[in-house]
């Protein structure tokens, strides 16, 4: 493993955050000395209390930066600090408990990692802030603004407002042109806006069905979500009836409908009374409903007399067929409230009675509504009841019906009920505010007569907007599209796709030389790959190397000359360390009439097998060799004498109860074992250890196989 070099690319910029960072990678790369070297545990700790005190050091000064530049992102900065601190102590603990090579190197590599994330997703963040701040302070008003525009407005929209220019003076000119003609078409337009009122109306009226409904829920259940919607009903209700009655007051002269809006104010006073008592629990469900059902009857009427006074014989019938639909629609919000109190009571008789005249009336409305209606309205129509919140509704509502004749409950929630009804509400809803815009479509027609003049004006200047716009179009593309291409094929080129290049060069101005950039970046880029691929080619050809070198081709443990290397290591690090290291030499018994009775390719899948069972019954820090036909070894680093004899004879015992089916025979293996372990006084080769095993293996032979034989 290398060690961690610095390099100018890791600079943030900061000259006392870079002088951290070094200092940071000196005590990693010390750790690493360390590990390689097999210091003594004390001399590891200090070096970790040194990375601990230095981190906590670092992170202060960074800390410091940040709240002086008022970086917005500093909690989260402080929360990630913070995590590495807490998790430092734990990584220390780690590294000693295991007191394993492989660990600590994973543990250095852990840091190495870390340091490197810290500086590139984490520091550099902040000081590319800390930096912009700085050169703002220096920049002149008029470089400032163009730092403002270009951080805030994108090329696009900069393109959009240098070229639409002309369009603001030629609109200019074309206004003047079109005012003295404006009084003639507003005294036109005058005549059919009675038809607005109806969107702001079917709105006013929605909004206080449901609020009844919200009402007559929340006397029932009172309970803070039902108490937040109807809060917010409310709101909604008193914003639409803001907007309706100015709407009224603009359109129409205050001598004619003075008393009309009058009568609503007194109504609409009316149910600000019945919110309160609601709100106190003082008010019945039948004033509630009788309130609210009084003010929409209120507004149905108004609009029905609004009708009247249209000349135009298509309009005053289309506007009749439209009272209707609100009327239908101000039955199913009322059946939507008197349903809901019969599935919560249905006991009671008046709402019975009511819920069925409802129903009845709805009806009946549908059926003016379909008298009048033309083809195309009748099928809109009939493909609404078809969708299956109407459908729904229908189901729903015969349900309720059959309960109130039969006394069997409908088995429906009130909660299910509400919100069927509620979506049928709002389609048909949806299907007036389509019919307002057929009839506002109609009066736009009709004041055309009055309008050629402003209307020619108005066709010239759509014909300059569109043929700016296609301008503008086709300069956009020709700045945007190449600035997008390069974007994007740069960030295909950060994910390794070297093979997109650009097939066709642009103009010789600041396009073409990011494209010939572009394009040498690429080029070093596959240089650099070919490069990478010829040392992982090489490193590949090592490895492979290395387990021909080192591995037995046939059970897949470490050879011979492999236990040298590692078994001197360890012998030298349980001295350096006083740690304890124990040994196993295990023998497969009767392998010879293994051999002549099963044949030697089946014994070789014996030996495979019986080094699968040591292997699997192993920790991650011990070594299995094989060392003759039938001999292996197992080195057990950090066991004492004890523990390895006990641990073979668990491996011992397994080992036997293990069945090897070959060709149809069924083969039991025992396996004798020698076991020894460092004298750390007297030891100083790892075959004085080997040998005291070899003699245990011996002896376990000697005394009938299949068992474990001790010697110190």
């Amino acid at each position: 493993m290398h060690t961690f070099e610095w390099d100018e690319s890791l600079s943030v910029g900061v000259a006392a955050i870079d002088e951290d960072h070094k200092e940071l990678i000196s005590i990693i790369n010390t750790l690493l000395e360390a590990i390689r070297n097999h210091e003594s545990p004390q001399i590891l700790k200090e070096i970790f209390d040194w990375l601990d005190q230095y981190v906590t050091t670092h992170f202060a000064r960074e800390e410091v930066l940040m709240k002086k530049h008022r970086f917005p992102e500093l909690e989260e900065h402080i929360r990630l600090h913070r995590e590495f601190q807490n998790k430092l102590p734990k990584l220390k603990e780690q590294f000693f408990s295991a007191d394993s090579h492989e660990t600590a190197l994973n543990i250095y590599q852990f840091l190495a990692d870390w340091l490197v994330n810290h500086i590139i997703k984490e520091d550099l963040k902040y000081t590319k802030y800390i930096h912009s701040e700085t050169l703002h302070k220096k920049r002149s008003l008029f470089q400032k603004l163009i730092h403002k525009l270009s951080r805030h407005i994108t090329i696009r929209m900069r393109l959009w407002a240098l070229t639409s220019i002309p369009i603001f003076v030629i609109l200019i000119l074309v206004f003047s042109m079109i005012k003295e003609h404006y009084d003639d078409y507003l005294a036109n337009r005058k005549v059919y806006n009675s038809s607005q009122t109806f969107i702001s109306m079917n709105r006013l009226t929605n909004a206080l069905q449901l609020e009844r409904g919200l009402s007559i829920a929340y006397s029932f259940k009172r309970n803070s979500n039902l108490k937040n919607d109807l809060i917010t009903q409310q709101h909604l209700v008193q914003q639409y009836y803001e907007k309706y009655t100015g709407q009224i007051k603009e359109l129409y002269s205050p001598q004619k409908y003075r008393k009309l809006i009058q009568n609503i104010d007194t109504q609409y006073s009316r149910i600000k009374k019945c919110r309160q008592n609601t709100d106190q629990n003082k008010c019945s469900i039948h004033h509630i409903l009788n309130t609210y059902t009084l003010m929409i009857h209120q507004l149905l009427n108004q609009e029905e007399h609004l009708s009247k006074n249209v000349a135009d014989k298509m309009l005053r019938s289309s506007l009749i067929s439209l009272a209707s639909l609100l009327y239908q629609k101000e039955q199913m919000g009322l059946k939507r409230a008197i349903g809901t109190i019969l599935l919560q009571k249905p006991k009671q008789t008046w709402f019975k009675r009511e819920f069925i005249t409802l129903d009845e009336q709805e009806k009946f409305f549908r059926k003016v509504f379909l008298q009048q209606a033309d083809e195309i309205q009748k099928k809109e129509f009939f493909s609404l009841l078809n969708k299956e919140p109407a459908q729904l509704s229908r189901q729903y509502t015969e349900a309720i019906i059959k309960q109130i004749i039969e006394g069997r409950e409908a088995g429906i929630a009130s909660k299910e009920w509400f919100k069927t009804m509620t979506e049928s509400i709002e389609l048909f809803k949806v299907f007036i505010d389509r019919e307002v815009k057929h009839i506002q479509e109609y009066t736009r027609r009709k004041t055309e007569a009055f309008t050629t003049v402003p209307l020619l004006w108005i066709g010239v200047l759509v014909l300059l907007g569109i043929l700016f716009t296609y301008f503008i179009l086709l300069l956009e593309k020709s700045i945007y599209d190449p600035i997008k291409k390069l974007s994007d094929l740069l960030i295909a080129l950060s994910k390794g796709e070297r093979n997109i290049h650009f097939f066709r060069k642009h103009t010789k101005d600041e396009f073409g030389l990011l494209q010939d950039a572009y394009e040498a970046l690429r080029i070093e880029l596959l240089k650099s790959d070919r490069q990478e691929i010829k040392i992982h080619a090489h490193q590949q050809k090592a490895e492979n190397l290395e387990n021909i070198a080192f591995y037995d081709p046939l059970t897949g443990a470490l050879n011979r000359r492999k236990f040298e290397d590692i078994s001197n290591y360890e012998l030298l690090r349980s001295k350096h360390n006083s740690r304890p290291l124990s040994l196993l030499i295990i023998d497969a018994d009767y392998f010879k009439s293994i051999n002549d009775n099963y044949g030697h390719a089946n014994g070789d899948i014996v030996l495979q097998k019986l080094v699968t069972v040591c292997k699997k019954h192993m920790r991650s820090l011990d070594h299995i060799f094989r060392f003759g036909g039938e001999e292996f070894i197992i080195l057990l680093p950090e066991t004492d004498i004890n523990t390895a004899a006990e641990y073979a004879q668990r491996l011992c015992k397994i080992i036997a109860s293990e069945e090897i089916v070959l060709e149809g025979y069924t083969i039991k293996l025992t396996v004798s074992i020698g076991v020894s372990a460092l004298q750390t006084d007297t030891d100083t080769k790892i075959e004085d250890v080997l040998k005291r095993a070899d003699n245990a293996l011996y002896k376990a032979k000697n005394e009938g196989r299949n068992r474990v034989i001790t010697e110190l």
